[in-house]
């Protein structure tokens, strides 16, 4: 009986394991003295007047998803520093399937790189608000980093 109650809570201490690092910000500011932009998980070019931010970073396969919201009339400015979404391929499992889903929302999708990193920015003006996706793009490999999300 005893082996039977710690192989039990052996099993509950590994799936209450994981390397997913989830975090909310009321604010732009909150989230710089976090250090949130300067690791990396978002670009700070998002719009400073960005309110409810919440991140979800998978540290094992370095990716993030997250969203937040922003005044609408700093669209333009936002949108104007970021491209269309090109289709690329994503670690993610039928992320084609995702991005659908969002368009369908009434999102569009955009993309933005720096180094190796890759976000991609599900924007919907009227409502200022956006969801995002982040991965690195690996030389020679491809990761799978999750199916089912948002």
């Amino acid at each position: 009986m005893r082996t039977l109650i710690l192989t039990f809570l052996l099993c509950l201490f590994l799936v209450g394991c994981s390397d997913v690092v989830t975090r909310d910000y009321k604010t732009y500011n909150d989230a710089v003295s976090d250090e949130l932009f300067g690791r990396g998980w978002l670009p700070e070019l998002i719009p400073s007047s960005s309110f409810n931010i919440k991140t979800s970073n998978n540290l094992d396969v370095n990716t993030s998803e997250g969203e937040f919201s922003f005044l609408p009339g700093d669209t333009q400015a936002f949108v104007s520093k970021l491209h269309p979404y090109s289709g690329r391929k994503s670690p993610y499992v039928e992320y084609d399937k995702v991005v659908k889903r969002r368009i369908a929302q009434g999102y569009t999708p955009y993309e933005y790189t720096k180094d190796s990193s890759i976000w991609v920015f599900f924007l919907n003006a009227d409502k200022g608000h956006t969801y995002y996706d982040l991965w690195h793009e690996r030389k020679g490999s491809q990761q799978e980093a999750g199916a089912d999300r948002g």
